[in-house]
C-alpha cells in the first residue's frame, strides 16, 4: 500500500513532471527551425495544452502517462538526434536508418552519444518508472487539480490554435505536417512505414523491367570494369583533391588515373545515394520510380557479362541488396560471422582475398564486379589496420569537438586505407591482363564539427556541404587506353566540370564498359565528349527534388558551394 501523504502529493508531480519532459522537443524545435513568431509559439503553445488535456482525461494519472509513451519515445528520440545535428524534426530517412542499420554500426554510434544517452535515461526512465507505480497503486488525481488542468488545458488549447491560424497567415510558409511537432514527426515515421512496405514488395514490382542494354563491343573482346562504391569518404579529405596531407600516397603515382575535383552527391544518406549511382535515376526521378527499377548489374550482364558483387556491409532488406543479388555471385563478407564477430570491426582491406580469388577463377571474357565498401563511416578509428595509421594522436573516447584533431585524424586515416584497396584492385586488374577500367565514388560525405554549428556525421534531415562532397576518380589500364583512347580523351576533358555523382555514375560506368541500353544518357557520362553539366538538386527527406541551395544549406555551406563552383 501506499502512504496517503503520497497518494496524494504523488500525482500532480507526476503530471507536471510529464507535461514538462515531453514539451523539451517543442522548445528546442521552436528555437531551432526557420519558423515565423507565431510558428513558434504555436510548436510550444498549442502541443502543450492537448498534452495537459491529455494527461488529466483520465483520473488515473499513471495510466494516462503511459498512454502518452509514444509521444516520450519520439522525444526521447529527438532530444538524441538535436544533440547529434543541432537542428530538425525526426526524418524519414533517420527512422529508415534505424530500421536497416546493423548492430555494429548502432553500437557504434550509440557509443559516441554516451552522454545524450544518459540524459534521455535520467529525464525519461525515472517518469515511467513512477508512472508505473502510480498506475499500480491506483492513485487519482485530485478532483479540484483535474479540473483546473482541464480548464487550463483547454485555454492553452485554444490560444494554441489562434497561433497556428497566425502563422498559416505569416510569410513564412507553415505546413502541419511539416512544421508542428510532433505530429511532423508522426507523419515521417507513416511515411517511412510506408516505405518499407514499398521495399518488401520490390521484387514484385521491378520483375518486368529490363534495361534493355546490349554490348557495343564484340562479344569476345576480353572486358574487365570494376566499381566501386565507398561510404562516407569526402572530397575534402583527399589528397587527389587538393587537400594538404598525404592520404592518397599510392594513387597519387599511379598512372592511368582522372580525379573529378568538382563532385557533389544529390542524397546524404546510403540508402538512397547508393540506388542512385547503381541506377539510372537521379534526385529528380528518384521518388517511387526505384521501387520499378533494376541497376548497372542488370544491364551488364544483359550485355554479356558475367557479374560479382562483394560487400563489406551487412544485409539489411535495403535496395541496395536487392540491386547488388542482381550478379551472377553475391559475396557478402559479414554473411559467414558469429553474431559476435558482426560487432567486431573488419576493414575493407579483407575485400583483397576475395578481390584476388575471384580473378583467378576460369571466367568469361567480359567481366564486371561492384565491390560495396564500408569506407570512412563512424567509428573511424575501427576502418584501418595499423600499416594505415600515419596521422596520429587518433584515440578517442567519445565525439565531441573538443577532440576534434583526433577525430581528423583517424578520419583521415581511412582514407589511407580506401587508398591501399583502390591502389590494389587497379595492380590485380592491370595484372589481369584484360583490358580493364574502374570508376570509384562515395555515396555521401560527412560532418566532422567543421564550423560554428557543430554538426557531425552525416544523414542529417538538412545537409551540409561536407555531406555531399564526394570523390570520384576512373582508372583505366594502359590496355583499355590503347583500345578506346577516345574515351581516356572524354575523361580527361570532363574532369573539371560540375559533376552530380549520383547523375553520371551510373552512365559513365556502362560506357567505360561499351554496354548501350534504353536507360544510357550519353550528356550524363563523364566518358562522354558530348557531358554536359547539370544543375545543383538534392533529393530531401520526402523524396522531392529541390535546388541544392534550397535544401537547407547555412552561410558556411553557401560559401563553400560558391567558392566550389566558382
Amino acid at each position: 500500500m501506499i502512504p496517503s501523504r503520497l497518494r496524494s502529493s504523488q500525482p500532480d508531480l507526476l503530471y507536471i513532471y510529464c507535461l514538462a519532459a515531453a514539451l523539451i522537443p517543442n522548445v528546442a524545435l521552436a528555437i531551432t527551425e526557420q519558423l515565423s513568431p507565431a510558428g513558434r509559439l504555436t510548436n510550444v503553445i498549442l502541443p502543450a495544452g492537448i498534452y495537459m488535456l491529455l494527461l488529466a482525461w483520465s483520473r488515473r494519472i499513471g495510466r494516462s502517462v503511459w498512454m502518452m509513451f509514444p509521444i516520450l519515445f519520439i522525444a526521447a528520440f529527438q532530444i538524441v538526434l538535436l544533440r547529434l545535428y543541432g537542428k530538425s524534426v525526426i526524418a524519414v530517412d533517420m527512422f529508415l536508418n534505424v530500421a536497416t542499420t546493423n548492430p555494429g554500426e548502432a553500437g557504434e554510434l550509440l557509443g559516441s552519444l554516451t552522454g545524450i544517452v544518459l540524459v534521455d535515461i535520467v529525464v525519461f526512465l525515472p517518469l515511467l518508472v513512477w508512472a508505473g507505480i502510480a498506475w499500480a497503486g491506483k492513485v487519482t488525481l485530485r478532483p479540484l487539480f483535474r479540473r483546473r488542468a482541464l480548464r487550463v488545458g483547454s485555454g492553452v488549447t485554444l490560444a494554441g490554435a489562434l497561433c497556428l491560424a497566425g502563422a498559416f497567415c505569416s510569410a513564412v510558409p507553415y505546413r502541419i505536417a511539416d512544421q508542428l511537432y510532433p505530429v511532423n514527426a508522426f507523419y515521417n515515421l507513416a511515411l517511412s512505414v510506408r516505405r518499407t512496405a514499398e521495399v518488401a514488395s520490390y521484387h514484385e514490382t521491378s520483375s518486368a523491367f529490363s534495361p534493355q542494354a546490349s554490348s557495343l563491343r564484340p562479344a569476345d573482346e576480353d572486358d574487365l570494369i570494376i566499381i566501386v562504391i565507398g561510404e562516407t569518404s569526402r572530397a575534402e579529405n583527399w589528397q587527389l583533391c587538393g587537400y594538404e596531407r598525404p592520404t592518397n600516397p599510392r594513387l597519387s603515382d599511379r598512372g592511368g588515373l582522372t580525379v573529378f575535383d568538382r563532385v557533389l552527391s544529390q542524397s546524404n544518406t546510403t540508402h538512397k545515394a547508393v540506388p542512385m549511382l547503381m541506377t539510372d535515376l537521379t534526385a529528380e526521378t528518384f521518388g517511387d520510380s526505384i521501387n520499378r527499377r533494376k541497376g548497372v548489374i542488370t544491364a551488364f550482364r544483359e550485355a554479356g557479362y558475367e557479374t560479382t558483387y562483394i560487400s563489406n556491409q551487412g544485409r539489411n532488406h535495403s535496395y541496395i541488396d536487392f540491386l547488388g543479388c542482381e550478379a551472377d555471385e553475391v559475396l557478402f563478407l559479414r554473411d559467414s560471422l558469429t553474431a559476435t564477430e558482426m560487432l567486431r570491426p573488419i576493414t575493407d582491406l579483407s575485400i583483397l582475398p576475395h578481390m584476388a580469388g575471384r580473378l583467378a577463377q576460369a571466367r568469361a571474357p567480359k567481366e564486371l564486379i561492384v565491390i560495396h565498401t564500408y569506407g570512412s563511416h563512424f567509428s573511424y578509428i575501427d576502418r584501418y589496420d595499423e600499416g594505415q595509421r600515419l596521422f596520429t594522436p587518433d584515440t578517442y573516447s567519445r565525439s565531441s569537438a573538443e577532440v576534434r584533431d583526433n577525430l581528423v585524424n583517424a578520419y583521415d586515416n581511412t582514407i589511407v586505407a580506401t587508398d591501399l584497396l583502390l591502389d590494389s584492385i587497379m595492380s590485380m586488374a592491370e595484372a589481369d591482363g584484360r583490358s580493364a577500367a574502374l570508376i570509384y565514388t562515395s555515396d555521401h560525405g560527412e560532418d566532422i564539427y567543421d564550423d560554428s554549428r557543430r554538426r557531425f556525421l552525416h544523414a542529417s534531415p538538412t545537409p551540409t556541404f561536407h555531406q555531399v562532397n564526394v570523390p570520384l576518380i576512373v582508372w583505366t589500364s594502359p590496355e583499355f587506353a590503347r583500345r578506346h583512347p577516345e574515351i581516356v580523351t572524354a575523361l580527361e576533358s570532363n574532369r573539371h566540370k560540375r559533376v552530380a555523382s549520383s547523375e553520371s555514375f551510373y552512365h559513365t560506368a556502362l560506357q567505360l564498359g561499351g554496354v548501350d541500353a534504353r536507360t544510357f544518357v550519353p550528356s550524363s557520362s563523364l566518358a562522354s565528349e558530348g557531358f554536359a553539366e547539370h544543375p545543383r538538386i538534392y533529393l530531401t527527406d520526402h523524396n522531392n527534388s529541390v535546388p541544392l541551395r534550397e535544401s537547407g544549406f547555412e552561410g558556411p555551406d553557401f560559401e563553400l558551394l560558391d567558392a566550389f563552383d566558382r
